[in-house]
């Protein structure tokens, strides 16, 4: 019997040293503060981590990270809290329709942005662009400045073209702001109603395991003839707290950046032990 209980008080030290090292090196991650010579996320590419317990940062190419770029679809963040706040758009399972005379089908669009009415939940996952003009047609410029400003979204630009500043490079955000607006969203610190925080946070879950809680948004668009952009965006739960983080990176083509961009920011969130 005192063998057998050697052996487990053994194994249980021998357990506790892995988990504090692995601890260990995950705090080293977190707090090396700037990442170089990574052959994952090169020099068209940033990731930002922000650990909300101590506000410390990670950050992979520092003068990308700071560098502004269309939100494109990351921003319907934003314009959700908005609508929500509203009540433009009631909760997050009213049906929502856009108008086909003002935003004309277009080829390229992916059926599902307009066979049937979409929720906002289902127009949030599938990025649908027309749904989203709708709604901030609806809003209006005033209350969208006025919110824009509250929030101290990027450079608070939104020109003329209510229904398109987020895509045609009149708004323009950093990745590192990115994940201060996320983690003011994500502490009730927009002024917003409670309830409003608490419906973007169910639209945004797409993962669930029982180590931890995934939200996300993604964005992707043209910033140059030659070039585009992926925005991959959100926040991490985890037993440990929570993690915000916002990558982009940029490519010739859309296929380039669609899945690398999960793929990058899953990589490193692995890495330090947050996913």
């Amino acid at each position: 019997m005192k063998k057998i209980i050697a052996r487990l008080l053994s194994i249980s030290l021998l357990t506790s040293i892995i988990f504090a090292n692995q601890a260990v090196a995950n705090n080293n991650f977190l707090n090396s503060h700037l990442i170089n010579k990574d052959t994952h996320c090169q020099q068209n590419c940033t990731l930002v981590i922000l650990a909300d317990s101590d506000n410390k940062f990670t950050l992979i190419n520092q003068q990308r990270a700071e560098q502004r770029f269309s939100p494109f679809s990351t921003f319907k963040i934003a314009s959700s809290l908005i609508a929500l706040d509203l009540g433009i758009v009631k909760n997050i399972q009213q049906p929502l329709t856009f108008d086909v005379n003002k935003y004309p089908i277009q080829s390229w669009w992916p059926q599902h942005w307009y066979k049937t009415p979409l929720t906002l939940t289902k127009a949030f996952e599938y990025s649908a662009v027309p749904i989203y003009q709708q709604i901030a047609s609806k809003i209006g410029s005033i209350k969208m400045q006025h919110y824009v400003n509250r929030f101290n979204y990027g450079n608070k630009n939104i020109n003329d073209h209510i229904d398109s500043f987020w895509l045609n490079e009149a708004l323009k955000i950093s990745a590192k702001e990115q994940v201060l607006f996320l983690q003011k969203s994500y502490h009730h610190q927009l002024g917003l109603k409670e309830k409003t925080y608490q419906q973007l946070k169910h639209i945004m879950l797409v993962e669930q395991t029982d180590n931890y809680k995934l939200y996300v948004k993604t964005g992707t668009g043209h910033i140059h003839k030659n070039e585009v952009i992926g925005w991959y965006v959100g926040y991490v739960e985890n037993a440990q707290g929570v993690y915000f983080f916002a990558l982009n990176m940029s490519a010739a083509k859309f296929s380039a950046v669609t899945k690398s961009r999960i793929n990058i920011t899953k990589y490193y969130l692995k890495q330090a032990g947050i996913v």
